[in-house]
């Protein structure tokens, strides 16, 4: 356990090196899912780590034999400020994640209250609502039932007919594909780590560029690229375009102009050995945080034989 329970923290900084150009030589779907595994693991491997880090510091103790206390010594080498540096990061990390998952809990029947109120009574997919701010975005269905796509006034009329079927073709990708349960996987994957905030931004854009490109393929690169330009370039009454819609998968957000030129080019492919660093240095991960589990089981016996 000397050396490889430190691995898996460090793994987090090749991944998020690596996670933009998995997102240049991945298609959006692969590369979306791709990175939200990743995003996952590594979470994972963190806590587990960190988890080891903060029982190591707890193995050596005054009572015990000289000689278990020196096979103990033999096989851990973390100090006592170390376990205790990791025990604030552990807790630390599972109280902002408990925080991403009571706010995305709000947020969500917040966004189902606010379209109870525009459409009672009403099960109907598309909910347009007077806006002078463009938004369009989709909302996934409590308990697996059916989600609804929300857009503004002000949206229908920045877009022609072809246009708004690319922007409806983008909203319905979101919840066919249940795009939010991976954004949801890489907030908390942050909330655990810090050092994934890279790796969370690019799994974001992804999963923008997966419904972009279901968009064209339902009806065209061209129309979709002019559907998104022509949203963003709408002036609107200058607030956010999502002002009290919070918690959203939003048309217009994650790189918008890089959106764009990707439509406008032709469609990604995916280059599988460009997957292989990442994969690589997971794998490596994994199996560092296993063996030094194994470490500690063994320490744990000699403690507690």
């Amino acid at each position: 356990m000397i050396v490889t329970v430190y691995l898996p923290l460090l793994a987090t900084l090749p991944l998020a090196w690596l996670a933009p150009m998995l997102g240049r030589r991945c298609a959006p779907a692969v590369a979306a899912r791709l990175l939200t595994f990743l995003a996952g693991l590594a979470a994972l491997v963190t806590l587990g780590a960190l988890g080891l880090l903060m029982i190591g510091a707890t193995l050596r103790r005054p009572e015990l034999s000289r000689e278990v206390a020196t096979q103990i010594a033999d096989g851990d080498s973390v100090p006592a400020w170390l376990g205790a540096l990791a025990s604030v990061g552990l807790a630390a990390g599972l109280i902002r994640l408990g925080r991403i998952l009571a706010r995305q809990r709000h947020a969500a029947q917040a966004l189902h209250h606010a379209i109870a109120a525009h459409t009672p009574g009403s099960d109907q997919e598309l909910v347009v609502v007077p806006d002078s701010a463009c938004h369009a975005f989709a909302v996934p269905g409590r308990c697996g039932g059916r989600g609804r796509i929300v857009v503004s006034t002000a949206m229908l009329r920045a877009l022609d007919a072809s246009e708004r079927r690319a922007l409806l073709a983008h909203e319905r990708a979101h919840l066919r594909h249940r795009h939010h349960r991976h954004a949801l996987l890489l907030a908390a994957a942050q909330a655990v780590n810090p050092l994934l905030a890279r790796l969370r931004a690019e799994g974001e854009f992804q999963i923008e560029r997966w419904a972009d490109e279901h968009s064209a393929h339902t009806t065209s690169r061209p129309i979709a690229a002019r559907s998104l330009a022509a949203a963003a370039l709408h002036p609107g009454d200058g607030r956010d375009a999502t002002s009290g819609w919070t918690g959203a998968l939003a048309y217009l957000r994650h790189r918008v102009t890089d959106r764009v030129a990707a439509l406008s080019a032709t469609a990604p492919t995916t280059t599988w050995a460009a997957t292989t660093p990442a994969l690589l240095v997971a794998v490596a991960a994994t199996a560092a945080l296993a063996d030094a589990a194994g470490a500690s089981i063994r320490l744990l016996e000699l403690l507690y034989r």
